[in-house]
């Protein structure tokens, strides 16, 4: 299927959903894709927009500094505020005991680190998902080299296979995961980041 910009300009909503741990791109794609009717955030650039808002992320702050993801708040700071549509995570989960533990962004303990967005969110993003016309989900909303905070982006990802409109995937962790769970979309490819990111409606 070819990937052209009338695709994104005329089917709405248009939801695009970000994620991974590529800081510079999703903050691209926050700056440019302002023709995207919701903007669903997770992965680092979640945690980024919280900190952003004010929110006291704990030890999470600490793991940013460490990859270097904090030099980029002023950036987001400014994007929050110039686009109303990007929605961030309402809760957040750690493990502990082998167990998945959620906690809202106003209530962090200050020793845990995050590994996924948590079930209010998911219901959240879920629902935004289906109701969709045009959907890019381009990487994965936690750290899903645990199996534990593999459940956001699976389960966002099943609602998005039940969505019958256009659908895209964009990232090679969130294509794996697709592709594992035999995800049925219509696009995956070199043309999809290329059509996203020379978005000319700047």
């Amino acid at each position: 299927m070819y990937v052209d910009y009338e695709l994104f300009a005329n089917n709405h909503p248009f939801v695009l959903i970000l994620g991974g741990e590529d800081i510079k791109r999703s903050l691209y794609l926050l700056r440019t894709r302002k023709d995207a009717d919701i903007i669903l955030i997770g992965g680092l650039i979640g945690k980024l927009g919280l900190i952003a808002k004010g929110h006291d992320i704990g030890s999470d702050k600490s793991l940013l500094e460490k990859k270097g993801v904090l030099e980029f708040l002023t950036e987001i700071k400014y994007v929050l505020k110039d686009n109303k549509n990007i929605i961030l995570p309402l809760d957040l989960c750690y493990e502990e005991n082998g167990q998945r533990c959620n906690v809202t962004v106003f209530e962090f303990p200050a020793k845990k680190i995050t590994g996924d967005i948590g079930e209010r969110t998911i219901a959240q993003y879920k629902n935004v998902v289906l109701n969709a016309k045009v959907t890019v989900f381009s990487d994965v909303l936690g750290d899903v080299n645990k199996n534990i905070f593999q459940k956001g982006t699976f389960d966002v990802l099943n609602a998005f296979n039940q969505n019958r409109n256009f659908k895209f995937i964009c990232g090679e962790k969130i294509s794996k995961m697709a592709e594992y769970k035999k995800i049925k979309y219509d696009f995956s490819g070199s043309d999809l980041p290329v059509a996203l990111l020379n978005n000319p409606k700047r």
